[in-house]
């Protein structure tokens, strides 16, 4: 009889150090299952090689933080052709506004120069715009998920540069 207490007790002993066993801290486990996120592309509207790059991939950014700039020698060019162009149509439609008050120049000369002007100052505008778009702000605040193009790389019109997560 005594072997049999020696037997449950036992037993009762290797139950409760099994039972304590189980008390300790639980293991994190960790999650499994699928993380969803949105990505931005963000791409020029044409063609240019970049020439700054000022984030690197894992940076936290905010919205309107400078991501890239491209060349821009060409759009400068453009803009400074505009301008001269305006400096011109806006002397042509002085000197047609100038006659028309003294009756030696025409209503359609005057409507003429009017329109020129105002094409000309369309053009500076859009001359402008593209020049200011050689150079990419993030439009949200996020994380740079990936670079697709380095400093040097030439990049096509509409492809990313870079990826916001």
């Amino acid at each position: 009889m005594t072997s049999m207490r020696y037997g449950a007790r036992s037993a009762v002993l290797l139950l409760a150090m099994l039972a304590l066993g189980g008390c300790g801290a639980p293991k994190d486990m960790g999650y499994q299952g699928w993380v969803e996120a949105d990505l931005i592309f963000v791409s020029p509207d044409e063609q240019g090689r970049v020439v700054k790059l000022n984030v690197r991939e894992g940076d936290r950014i905010e919205a309107g933080a400078p991501l890239y700039a491209l060349d821009d020698d060409l759009q400068q060019a453009d803009l400074n052709q505009s301008n001269a162009t305006l400096a011109n149509a806006k002397q042509t439609y002085e000197r047609a506004l100038s006659l028309s008050k003294t009756g030696s120049g025409t209503q359609a000369n005057l409507d003429s120069a009017e329109s020129a002007l105002r094409v000309a100052e369309a053009r500076v505008n859009t001359s402008q715009t593209r020049l200011a778009r050689r150079r990419m702000s993030a439009p949200i605040a996020g994380t740079i998920q990936q670079i697709y193009f380095r400093e040097g790389e030439t990049v096509p019109a509409q492809r990313p540069v870079v990826s916001i997560l």
